[in-house]
């Protein structure tokens, strides 16, 4: 098109996902208008392109597009340098252009969050109907409902990708030509208008449950070999992948798995460690976990713990929840701290301190779940998110509230040197006059 921007020489060669004319604008932060045209859109597998008329084009990566705000036959995009490009009057590619931006900044956005983690089956269509715990409905139309290791997730044709944990699904209920997945914490996801690909979607997330049920008996068994299948399999329940069990909860099995347990972390590098954490803990609250490694088979798998310390006496160390984990193949590289409550709260003395204890145990542990049990998002100040590098995480803070809520709690970490340092580093975070 004469005398507009032109792409490079590298879009012009792959064919384009999606190429149209809009209207444009770019907003500051108020709203207002800083500049505005005609300009022509081109998509291609890793950026939308802006060619304005009579000017020069930008290239805008998927990964810069934070949030995507959409109605009234217009879409504003918010980016990560904090501007907000309006694009309207697209006509009637309008419905075309956002289905296909959402996939393609999907996709991406998918393996940011997901890293290594394979897809298993993909290629079904269905409308969903997501809604929260009071039925209220949080999402809704057509998707592409994707099997990956650890978890089925949804790529919505105008929304972002939603992701359902395997571990947290409690139900799942076929009734005619729908089919209901429900979680543990009362969320659910109803699947409709699959046709004859109903059943084969239904078998295929069986199975895929059934597989990390599976593998997670294995790791069970590795670590109890005196353990029966009954018990393998009630303790696999309670320890379902990337789950904290509590004491608690693992007593409820049997009195004998938790010294067992202790033994391992006796053969461990972080057996100093976690003898120096636990004389600071609760140590009915305690909880302990595996998860599969970030790399896959190059990290294997490893255990991970939740020492919750507090005292009746709000003077001494404690108000924080102690987060460490080792692995055969992998040393831990930092041990990470959380708040259970309000430093003034603490100080009170009028906390019911096990009770909210219990509430972030919780809490912490489906948002590491959340993240893929990703360390950087946690500590990483807002400003670095911003960086080409990190851009992957400030999406998942600006999608995740438990990951943002998880950012406030944040305490601070320390890294695994000699076990002076780290003792000396971990006493100083738990002081109460820090």
């Amino acid at each position: 098109m004469r005398g507009w921007g032109s792409m490079s020489e590298e879009q012009a060669i792959k064919p384009p996902v999606f190429q149209g004319e809009a209207a444009y604008a770019w907003l500051n932060q108020a709203g207002g208008v800083v500049r505005e045209g005609r300009a022509r859109l081109v998509m291609d597998e890793e950026c939308l392109a802006l060619a304005p008329e009579g000017g020069s084009g930008r290239r805008i990566p998927y990964r810069d597009i934070v949030e995507v705000k959409q109605g009234d036959y217009q879409a504003v995009l918010l980016l990560s340098s904090q501007e907000k490009l309006l694009l309207h009057r697209l006509g009637y590619n309008y419905e075309d252009f956002l289905r296909l931006l959402f996939r393609e900044r999907g996709g991406m956005l998918l393996e940011d969050m997901l890293m290594q983690e394979k897809v298993l089956r993909s290629g079904f269509e269905a409308t969903y109907n997501y809604y929260d715990a009071s039925d209220q409905v949080l999402g809704e139309g057509r998707c592409e409902p994707r099997l990956y290791e650890t978890a089925l997730v949804l790529i919505p044709e105008q929304a972002d990708p939603l992701r359902f944990l395997y571990s947290e699904m409690m139900d799942l209920e076929a009734e005619g030509h729908t089919l209901k997945v429900t979680t543990e914490y009362g969320e659910g996801v109803v699947f409709s208008r699959m046709g004859y690909h109903l059943d084969g979607f239904k078998h295929n997330l069986e199975v895929a449950i059934n597989r990390l049920e599976e593998r997670t008996q294995a790791l069970v068994k590795q670590l109890l070999p005196m353990a029966d299948p009954a018990q393998v399999w009630k303790l696999a329940r309670v320890m379902r992948e990337g789950r904290a069990a509590s004491r608690h909860e693992i007593n409820a099995v049997s009195r004998k798995f938790w010294p067992v347990l202790e033994k391992k972390v006796d053969e461990s590098p972080i057996k100093e460690e976690y003898a120096y954490l636990k004389s600071l803990a609760q140590a009915e609250q305690m909880a302990m976990g595996v998860k599969r490694g970030l790399m896959g088979d190059l990290t294997g798998d490893y255990v991970w713990f939740l020492f919750p310390v507090y005292s009746s006496d709000p003077t001494q160390p404690g108000n924080a929840l102690i987060m460490e984990s080792f692995s055969d193949r992998e040393t831990a590289q930092a041990t990470y701290l959380f708040r259970i409550t309000g430093q003034s709260e603490y100080a009170s003395g009028k906390v019911d301190m096990k009770a909210e204890t219990e509430r972030m145990l919780r809490r912490v542990n489906r948002c590491m779940q959340a993240i893929n049990f990703r360390r950087e998002p946690i500590y990483l100040p807002e400003e670095r998110l911003r960086e080409p590098r990190y851009l992957r995480y400030l999406y998942a803070l600006r999608r995740l509230p438990a990951l943002e809520e998880l950012r406030k709690l944040y305490i601070g970490r320390v890294s695994h040197g000699s076990f002076e340092q780290w003792q000396q580093g971990v006493a100083k975070l738990i002081d109460p006059n820090r």
